[in-house]
């Protein structure tokens, strides 16, 4: 119930343009899912990840929900909750009393780190995997206490599905080393010998995972000018954030920029941070010498962001909110268990959950659209340009084209290198529909990135919007040039080869067109063109393949019956457009009527 309270904001929330589009609603692989796509799930990596089990989560939910994101809100909280149950008995296993287990349960399930995890629908990877990879470890334990064998072959195959949901599951055997050096007191190398198949899986998904981030671009893609011996401070930095966020959640945002070096120098604080964790280590070291499980919950800690703490730089932020899932658990186990010697212990924990019920009940509203989001992360970081690139972004998509053009040119300001900025700054002025200016910076981000095939479509477009189809005509052949199979530059190229008499070219365009590839309108269109062309014969034979929507069908019918006219076949004609009249009777349709009946009357002249 209080989760619910907490999680109250959720449903009012939408998808957001942050990967929610590349993950699910652009993304064929769970919008189109079959037979073949199956196959593809299993072999290949998509948007820098290899998860099969997620893409068929998220291809099951679109199945059931389409667009709905009401449906995906509720898969996203029963999730959470199973996750915490898991944290419910994993906590039993350490023989902590029920009290101190509700306390735990209810620190991870209202901790505003796990908003990230919860509301964003691309980060649902997160709770899938955590479900595979706790129930992973509540197997081993069973294992190391009752010796069967069953229990050790359920916690390797739900390894193996947490593998196949993220690659951060890469962890999870730390989880089973660190409690054998730690907590087991036989120390049998028989028991370590039990890790290696896990360990294995590890590396072999481990490697995966590099080589899909390589494919993907993102590996080694950090701008910043770091040094080998930098690493060591931003490292620590990124470990030290989780800790700080855990007891201070403030200022959390879904991006955490990497830090801006100045003089070759990165900020001061980062150098101070390994003598924190120092300090830290020997107060503890002196308060609790004989207290093993706290310190296994700190191993476990530190296991569960071992790979995500940026020893190598993947992408332009530090750290990311919903790497913290696990590792909130064993921070909530350890303060549980640290704060059982206050005679305040309940009234403390009592508050601190209260407070966080209240810091995730707004940090929710957060998610609620695009706009909200980045609107969010421009003012937590006002000097970073992506921030305000991906606020104008969202601001385009909503049709705020004014504001859209102020955000966008405050990201430019901050960094002019970027040529997805230019670009998005000509989709607001082709909004406005003032293509001069659309036309000026879609060939700025073109001399930024020679290769951006969206500014290369929204500089033909606006050539051709301004009369000039040769640059279109042109352009679209630059972006055939580095993607073959695109069919719709294919089909511009033919419109724009049209309006300069070079009926060859458009003509060996269309017929290389996938009509399957566009919607119904789209195919429409292409007829029309073919007509325009006096390629009727094939027009025909385009649109008798076609398959229209019901409340169209009379469209179909119509374009035939044009077809047919054109090239004087006019008993046909006739045929359809009068079955385009039973459907709907429109003015387009009297109007064909009409054409046909002054054609046979000419040839009945003749």
């Amino acid at each position: 119930m209080l989760t619910l309270c907490a999680y109250v904001n959720l449903f009012a929330n939408e998808f957001v343009n942050f990967d929610d589009q590349n993950f699910i609603l652009l993304n064929d692989w769970v919008t189109a899912f079959d037979l073949e796509k199956l196959r593809d799930v299993f072999s290949h990596q998509r948007e820098g990840h290899y998860q099969p089990l997620s893409w068929l989560l998220y291809a099951c939910e679109y199945k059931l929900f389409n667009e709905n994101i009401l449906g995906y809100h509720w898969v996203s909280l029963l999730l959470h909750l199973s996750n915490a149950l898991f944290c419910a008995l994993i906590s039993k296993q350490f023989k902590l009393r029920l009290d101190q287990i509700f306390w735990v349960v209810l620190l991870f399930l209202l901790h505003p780190l796990m908003v990230e995890s919860v509301a964003w629908k691309a980060a649902q990877n997160t709770l899938l995997f955590s479900v595979f990879s706790f129930g992973a470890f509540l197997m081993f334990l069973h294992h190391q206490k009752n010796k069967l064998k069953l229990y050790y072959l359920a916690s390797l195959f739900l390894f193996l599905l947490s593998l196949m949901s993220k690659s951060m599951a890469v962890v999870t055997p730390l989880y089973f080393f660190v409690y054998l050096f730690l907590m087991d007191k036989e120390k049998s190398m028989r028991k370590y010998a039990g890790l290696l198949p896990f360990f294995l899986l590890s590396i072999c998904f481990g490697i995966a995972a590099l080589k899909s981030a390589s494919a993907f671009g993102s590996l080694l893609s950090s701008k910043n000018n770091f040094e080998p011996f930098d690493y060591l401070f931003v490292s620590s930095r990124a470990l030290f954030f989780y800790v700080e966020r855990f007891f201070m959640p403030l200022k959390l945002s879904a991006l955490h920029f990497n830090p801006l070096k100045q003089d070759g120098l990165l900020p001061f604080y980062f150098y101070l941070i390994p003598l924190v964790f120092i300090v830290l280590i020997y107060g503890l070291k002196k308060i609790e010498k004989d207290q093993k499980l706290l310190w296994f919950f700190i191993a476990c800690f530190v296991s569960s962001l071992s790979a995500v703490i940026r020893i190598v730089p993947i992408g332009n932020t530090l750290v990311a909110e919903r790497y913290a899932y696990q590792g909130v658990f064993f921070l909530a186990c350890f303060v549980v268990v640290f704060t059982q010697r206050f005679r305040v212990q309940k009234i403390l924990l009592a508050l601190i959950a209260f407070v966080f019920l209240l810091l995730t009940f707004f940090r929710v509203g957060v998610w609620n659209t695009s706009q909200t989001l980045f609107q969010d992360i421009t003012k937590k970081y006002t000097r970073q340009a992506y921030a305000h690139f991906g606020y104008g972004v969202a601001l385009n998509d909503a049709f705020e084209y004014d504001k859209a053009i102020e955000a966008l040119k405050t990201s430019a300001q901050l960094d002019a290198s970027y040529a997805r900025t230019f670009n998005a700054l000509c989709v607001s002025y082709m909004g406005k529909q003032k293509y001069d200016s659309a036309l000026y910076y879609a060939a700025l981000a073109l001399k930024k990135d020679a290769k951006l095939i969206k500014a290369m479509t929204n500089h033909a477009f606006c050539a051709d919007k301004l009369g000039r189809p040769e640059i279109a005509q042109r352009d679209y052949s630059a972006i055939l040039f580095l993607d073959s199979n695109n069919q719709k530059a294919l089909k511009n190229r033919a419109l724009a080869s049209y309006k300069l008499k070079d009926y060859t070219q458009a003509i060996s365009d269309l017929k290389g067109l996938n009509h399957l590839s566009f919607s119904f309108a789209q195919n429409i269109d292409h007829a029309v063109l073919l007509n325009q062309m006096g390629a009727h014969k094939r027009a025909i034979q385009y649109l008798s393949k076609l398959e229209a929507p019901k409340a169209y069908k009379w469209a179909l019918e119509l374009n035939l019956a044009a077809s047919y006219r054109l090239n004087h076949m006019l008993d046909s004609a006739l045929f359809f457009a009068k079955r385009a009249q039973k459907s709907k009777s429109n003015q387009q349709v009297q109007k064909e009527l009409f054409l046909i009946d002054q054609a046979l009357k000419l040839k009945k002249n003749n």
